[in-house]
């Protein structure tokens, strides 16, 4: 399989960061004790549920422009395993978004959330993500911004 060349036409213009660095932030402080694992925020339903709509609406914009031009993408095993990761962690956001507006709190959505984080702590190790255009790297800190919101009602990951 032919691998892209640094100086090909459709790279010169992605910023030189990759994506799973960006995405792979929501997974920063991912501790192995219990007490890095505890909330460090009382539960507050209303701005949880805000804050994961503003989450899902995010992963939904990050696939959606992956999908649209995949002219970023290296290999296309590489392209489609990043568009599979981030359709995945757009239909958990989706989920987790939905589980919240119905009424479910901490204890009902710490599964999903958790599946959130192990999602992009497997993109993170596979190294699978491509250079990706500024565009998208704006939309992935905006992401990263967004999770670490979450992160002290769940506990960091």
């Amino acid at each position: 399989m032919k691998h892209s060349q640094p100086n090909a036409p459709h790279l010169q213009s992605a910023a030189p960061v990759l994506v799973f660095a960006l995405v792979a932030g929501l997974a920063m402080g991912c501790a192995s004790d219990d007490a890095a694992r505890q909330p460090t925020q009382p539960w507050n339903q209303s701005f949880v549920t805000e804050a994961s709509a503003s989450f899902a609406s995010q992963m939904s914009h990050l696939y959606t422009t992956c999908y649209k031009d995949p002219s970023f993408a290296g290999e296309r095993s590489a392209y489609g395993e990043t568009l599979d990761t981030l359709r995945t962690l757009r239909e958990e956001s989706a989920g987790l978004h939905a589980e919240l507006v119905d009424g479910k709190g901490y204890e009902q959505t710490l599964t999903r959330y958790e599946r959130i984080k192990e999602l992009v702590r497997d993109a993170q190790e596979s190294g699978a993500w491509q250079f990706v255009p500024e565009d998208l790297s704006k939309a992935a800190k905006a992401a990263l911004a967004t999770s670490s919101q979450l992160d002290g009602y769940y506990g960091a990951r």
